[in-house]
């Protein structure tokens, strides 16, 4: 009999055990559940937190790459923000960024030129013969363009560390900033106001096809309208392109 006493004394003492254990098994993967749960839920906030601030502090231009502009006068106003951007980075280097400012330098001479390549071989000559009292401001625009060229060509030919290099880098600023601000607030809404939205898509098409074969380098000698600038347009940007490559300015520019 004290036998049997001490075998059931074992049993349920081993019972005991197996439903502690048991409970704290079950605590255990409850703890753990909800540990992962908060991981889980803690990692997505952290995810969104980053998102945010990646988007806030993400330059301009790396934003705009997220969609391409279908419309023509989009393309013009995100090439004007492009060198917008280009001149408050130039602002903002030190006297003694001399590298730097030359590289920039290289960045907006390739910018302007191309843009002034697209507008004069597909935007004015469309916008002069479709939209109704637009010659004059097409007129001034190259006019202005012709001048930034020789500009900009001098800015070239002048070492970054050179006292007269800012004064010209001052000049192109000044002079794109009241070219854009003209474009923006007299011709752009009258193109706007006269062109289809069809018609807008497909003279952006046209645009990208002609800054692919555009010129990397300000050539104010050369005719700035067609069909002379589509011709030696393509001659000179291999020429551009080439020299591009040699001086590494390529990997700089779009």
């Amino acid at each position: 009999m004290p036998a049997k006493k001490g075998t059931t004394t074992t049993r349920k003492a081993a019972r005991s055990t197996r439903k502690a254990g048991s409970r704290a098994a079950k605590k255990t993967r409850s703890a753990t559940k909800k540990a992962t749960r908060t991981t889980k839920r803690a990692t997505k906030k952290a995810t969104r937190t980053t998102r945010k601030a990646t988007r806030k502090t993400a330059p301009a231009s790396k934003r705009r790459t997220t969609s391409t502009p279908r419309d023509a006068l989009a393309i013009l106003k995100a090439d004007h923000t492009t060198v917008k951007d280009l001149f408050r980075r130039y602002k903002g280097l030190g006297d003694g960024a001399v590298k730097s400012k030359g590289q920039t330098m290289e960045r907006i001479v390739k910018e302007l030129s191309v843009h002034a390549s697209v507008e004069e071989q597909v935007f004015y000559p469309d916008v002069k013969r479709r939209v109704p009292g637009s010659k004059r401001l097409v007129d001034h625009g190259m006019d202005e363009h012709q001048e930034l060229k020789e500009t900009l060509v001098r800015l070239q030919r002048t070492s970054p560390d050179a006292p007269e290099f800012d004064a010209t880098m001052r000049k192109v600023i000044a002079d794109v900033t009241d070219h854009v601000k003209e474009e923006e607030s007299e011709l752009f809404p009258k193109v706007r106001k006269a062109m289809s939205k069809q018609e807008l898509t497909d003279m952006a098409a046209l645009m990208r096809t002609a800054r692919r074969a555009a010129p990397t380098r300000p050539h104010p000698l050369a005719p700035a309208t067609p069909p002379g600038n589509i011709i030696v347009g393509a001659a000179t940007a291999v020429v551009d392109k080439a020299r591009d490559a040699l001086s590494g300015s390529g990997k700089r520019g779009r």
